[in-house]
């Protein structure tokens, strides 16, 4: 039986995920009060660095430039690399970078904060960044683990067409045009299924070719 259920290509998953970390680079990560002023910064003010009535509050930091040039560039890679192991990895490895990257930022400027007698708050923006970073981990650990043909969800999108393509070694789905499993490396052969066909007169099945029944030896027409 076919399978007509569609799935989510890994790849568009990995492209919709670095889409939201470059909005994110614009929105704020924590913000710090003094006086009744509250200051808002984002990677992209840490970028560049900010200033407040002629007082430097945050000189520019652009190492927090990665911040968006990573995901920018596992962007582009989604469109020009087509091994999703490859591109998994690249995915997972900006994902761990972003991550440091974003810890260091908020424990530097909680210890800066403390220095200067401000008060500090952690903002949204910093949790999603997070959670999109980790996806980005978890995707490359589904795909290094195996996964992702297994799982519904992650199978390549196509329908009827790409999912009654299976590897007959280890039952990987596999995409149109592909002539060996990317899973196991066996090459594919096109299965041809015919219908089981029975004797009319005693019901015994019939082998493909065979133009009498072999057990009451009637004609089959």
């Amino acid at each position: 039986m076919e399978n007509n259920r569609k799935g989510i290509n890994i790849g568009i998953l990995i492209k919709i995920v670095t889409l939201l970390l470059v909005i994110m680079f614009f929105v704020p990560l924590f913000a710090v009060s003094c006086s009744g002023q509250i200051f808002e910064f984002s990677a992209a003010r840490l970028t560049t660095g900010y200033s407040y009535q002629g007082d430097k509050l945050v000189e520019p930091h652009p190492v927090c430039i990665l911040l968006i040039i990573l995901p920018v560039a596992v962007f582009a890679a989604s469109f020009l690399i087509k091994n999703s192991k490859l591109l998994s990895l690249l995915s997972g490895a900006s994902g761990i970078i972003n991550i440091i990257m974003l810890a260091s930022i908020i424990s530097n400027a909680k210890n800066e904060a403390a220095r200067n007698y401000m008060e500090f708050e952690t903002r949204v923006g910093f949790y999603l960044s997070l959670l999109l970073n980790l996806v980005l981990i978890g995707l490359a650990v589904i795909e290094f683990a195996g996964i992702t043909g297994k799982t519904p969800l992650l199978q390549d999108s196509g329908g009827a067409a790409a999912s009654s393509r299976i590897c007959t070694q280890c039952g990987t789905p596999l995409k149109a045009g592909d002539i060996f499993c990317g899973q196991c490396g066996n090459k594919y052969e096109e299965v041809t299924y015919t219908a089981a066909r029975f004797c009319t007169n005693c019901g015994n099945q019939l082998k493909e070719g065979e133009n009498f029944c072999t057990n009451c030896g009637c004609r089959i027409g």
